[in-house]
């Protein structure tokens, strides 16, 4: 099974909540996740992670969709 290096981009990534997450949503495997970055505000930005990269299987969905080009998914090298 190959392993993957996911990476976000957060200075590309500056508004997820604003493409209404695609790239979490388009994830087969549910690889992607948020949180926000200040949980004591409703409305405080959000920022992109990760969360089982052990689980990428490579299709690469979550990169054709992210419209900034923010996320990168690689093999080890």
């Amino acid at each position: 099974m190959k392993k993957y290096n996911i990476s976000m981009d957060m200075e590309k990534c500056v508004a997820p909540e604003n493409c209404d997450l695609k790239c979490i949503k388009t994830c087969p495997l549910k690889v992607l996740a948020y949180y926000p970055t200040d949980t004591s505000r409703e409305d405080s930005p959000v920022v992109l992670i990760a969360t089982f990269p052990f689980l990428c299987n490579g299709c690469m969905l979550c990169v054709e969709v992210c419209k900034p080009k923010a996320i990168t998914v690689s093999t080890p090298s």
